[in-house]
C-alpha cells in the first residue's frame, strides 16, 4: 500500500443538505443514500502525496441522520455506475480510496490513478468529521477538473453522499511573501501548520542598510558580535522588548495582539527568528495549536545602532490555501 504525507493545509467548507432520496443501486448494501451535497474544492498540484484537508459541516451531517451524527460512521466511494464501496474491507488507500480519471475506485498499483480521498475521524485524532484529499504521483497537472463521489454510512439506514468537484491549481509554494510600499514591510501568507513550518523571508539590504547609517550586511553582523548594534523586539505600542530574545536566534515569540512573549506563556501566537547573515533573512512562523484562517497578526522587530533604529515588520496573513490573486497588504 503507498503511503503519503500529513496533513498540512486545512480549510473549512460550509454545505447544505437535502432530505430527498436517491436509487438504490442494488449493490448489496441496504442504505438509501440522500442527496449528494456539492463541494467544490481546490487543491495544489503535487506529485508527493501531500493531503489536503477539509471539515465537513457537522450540522449538516446531523441533518442528514434526522439531528444527531452517528458513532462509528462508515466510509463509503461511489462509482461512475453508482456502485459503492463501502467501510475499510474495501479501502485502497489507508484511510480511504483511490480513484481514476473516470471517477472509479482503484487499486494504488493502477497506472490510471488520479487520486485519493480519505475519512479522518476521532479516531485518526481529528475533532470534526474531515476528509484528505491527495494526488497520485505525476498524475495530476494544473487545470485538470475531476468529480469524484464518496460518502458516509451509518450502515443499515442512510448513507449521506458528497459530490466533490476537485479543480488542480498550480504549485505556488506552501507560503509565500511580498515586499510592501515600505521595504522593510512584508506581508507573509501561510497556511495554518502544526509542526514549526517557518517561511524564509529576505530582508530588503538597501533599505536596511541605509536606514541603520550602514555600507553593507556585513557590518550588521559584525555590529551585533560587537555589542554596538542590537536586535530587539518591538512590543503593540511601540516600545521595545530590550530583554533579549524569548524565540531562537535573535528570535521573538509575539502573542495575538503583537506584543512580544515567551513560548511558554500560552498566549504564543507567531515568531520571527533570524535565519540568514548574508543576504539577511528570517523565519516565519507559527504556534502548533490556536491558529485558524483568517487570523492576521502583525508583529515587528527592530536594529539599533546608536541612534538610528530600523523597524522590520511582518503582517502575518493566514489563509487556506496560497493562491495566484495574493499581493502586499497595505492596510494600516
Amino acid at each position: 500500500m503507498k503511503k503519503h504525507l500529513s496533513l498540512i493545509m486545512v480549510a473549512t467548507v460550509m454545505v447544505t443538505v437535502s432530505c430527498s432520496k436517491s436509487e438504490d443501486k442494488g449493490d448489496g448494501y441496504t442504505f438509501i443514500n440522500n442527496d449528494p451535497v456539492t463541494m467544490n474544492l481546490s487543491v495544489a498540484k503535487n506529485d508527493v502525496y501531500e493531503v489536503k484537508t477539509f471539515e465537513l459541516d457537522q450540522t449538516a451531517l446531523a441533518a442528514a441522520f434526522g439531528g444527531t451524527i452517528p458513532t462509528g460512521l462508515q466510509f463509503y466511494a461511489i462509482n461512475s455506475e453508482g456502485i459503492r464501496k463501502v467501510g475499510v474491507d474495501d479501502y485502497t488507500s489507508e484511510y480511504g480510496f483511490y480513484f481514476n480519471s473516470y471517477g472509479n475506485v482503484c487499486m494504488p498499483s493502477d497506472d490510471s490513478c488520479k487520486f485519493f480521498v480519505e475519512y479522518y475521524s476521532t479516531a485518526e485524532g481529528y475533532a470534526k468529521p474531515t476528509i484528505g484529499i491527495g494526488q497520485y504521483p505525476n498524475s495530476c497537472k494544473a487545470g485538470d477538473p475531476l468529480t469524484l463521489k464518496v460518502g458516509l454510512t451509518d450502515g443499515t439506514t442512510i448513507g449521506q453522499p458528497y459530490k466533490l468537484k476537485i479543480t488542480v491549481n498550480a504549485d505556488l509554494g506552501w507560503a509565500v511573501y511580498f515586499e510592501n510600499a515600505d521595504p522593510l514591510t512584508y506581508t507573509v501568507y501561510e497556511p495554518v501548520n502544526t509542526g514549526y513550518k517557518a517561511l524564509e523571508v529576505f530582508i530588503d539590504q538597501t533599505a536596511l542598510c541605509s536606514a541603520l547609517g550602514v555600507s553593507s550586511a556585513a557590518d550588521i553582523v559584525t555590529g551585533l558580535t560587537n555589542n554596538t548594534i542590537s536586535f530587539v523586539g518591538v512590543n503593540a505600542d511601540g516600545s521595545l522588548y530590550t530583554a533579549g530574545s524569548t524565540a531562537n536566534s535573535y528570535g521573538y515569540w509575539f502573542n495575538a495582539t503583537g506584543d512580544v512573549c515567551t513560548w511558554g506563556s500560552g498566549a504564543a501566537a507567531v515568531y520571527s527568528e533570524w535565519y540568514g547573515a548574508v543576504p539577511i533573512s528570517f523565519s516565519i512562523g507559527q504556534y502548533t495549536s490556536g491558529i485558524s484562517v483568517g487570523d492576521k497578526f502583525t508583529i515587528k522587530q527592530a536594529f539599533v545602532n546608536g541612534d538610528k533604529t530600523a523597524i522590520l515588520t511582518y503582517k502575518i496573513r493566514i489563509v487556506d490555501a496560497i493562491t495566484s490573486d495574493l499581493g502586499p497588504d497595505e492596510t494600516k
